[in-house]
């Protein structure tokens, strides 16, 4: 778990592989919980390492098991509405995410109420589902606006505006509002972001994926606002976390190495930019 937490993912599958091997047929038989969470576990590391075929297998067995010891309506198949939406959505099944994180957030609303951080962690997963959505049907993206917003405002009054999770939310609204192209409230909201809130969650922040996804949204931001220098040194910092907590080659990095090389293009530095392109 604290490689994994340290977006070290490949060295936690390592661990849980062991673990499998050495206590599984123990587990299994004699604490069905620990076996439970333990593949569990196995099954987010391999899909931070897109291992989806083997990621799948897990999550049926875990699913079925779940079901099995809790009944259907069991807080923890909740989670797992969640995670095989995040599973479809890696995967860029975007029609199978929107339904699992619709189930998800359906359950949450019901059993768990609006104002708990589960039901926050599914309107926000739904959202970022729907803005990659947008991309092909920009009708999209008023509803990836509209889970944003209530992701925002479940985790502030749950959380605390400085929270991590609170300012990844606020950073997905930056997002959207620019994807849709309405400048003045993108850069309200970027005013508000800006106000010490993001430097204040880096600095406790250790995933390094979720560090990436802050500095490039800022980043680009300041390229919006047409502060070249600030922009690039943030996006160049937004790459170099990319890359150290993402599996390479991914789309992710070239994303980021795409959207820095356009960055350098408008900035005037025409050299960096192809090299940054053709990376």
């Amino acid at each position: 778990n604290v490689y994994v937490d340290d977006s070290k993912h490949e060295k936690g599958i390592v661990c849980y592989e062991c673990a499998y091997d050495l206590f599984g047929d123990y587990l299994e038989e004699h604490e069905p919980l620990t076996f439970l969470g333990l593949r569990y576990n196995m099954f987010c590391a391999l899909s931070q390492c897109r291992l989806f075929p083997q990621a799948k297998l897990f999550m049926e067995d875990v699913y079925k098991d779940a079901v099995f010891l809790f009944g259907s309506l069991h807080p923890f198949i909740f989670v797992l509405w969640n995670s095989m939406g995040y599973l479809h959505h890696l995967q860029k099944e975007l029609d199978g995410a929107y339904a699992c994180f619709q189930k998800s957030i359906e359950y949450r609303l019901k059993y768990l109420g609006m104002f708990s951080h589960a039901t926050n962690i599914s309107f926000n997963n739904f959202g970022n589902a729907l803005f990659d959505g947008s991309k092909e049907n920009k009708e999209l993206i008023d509803k990836a606006i509209l889970c944003h917003r209530y992701s925002e405002e479940i985790a502030t009054r749950v959380l605390g505006t400085h929270h991590r999770d609170t300012i990844v939310c606020s950073s997905c609204i930056f997002s959207d509002l620019l994807e849709a192209g309405k400048r003045k409230q993108s850069v309200a909201l970027f005013t508000r972001f800006c106000n010490d809130r993001y430097g204040e969650m880096l600095e406790d922040c250790k995933n390094l994926e979720t560090r990436a996804d802050i500095l490039h949204t800022v980043g680009i931001a300041y390229w919006f606002l047409w502060e070249m220098d600030t922009s690039l040194v943030l996006m160049r910092k937004s790459l170099e976390d990319c890359i150290a907590g993402t599996i390479a080659p991914s789309s992710r990095v070239a994303c980021y190495h795409c959207d820095l090389a356009s960055a350098l293009r408008d900035a005037g530095y025409i050299d960096e930019a192809l090299e940054q392109y053709e990376l």
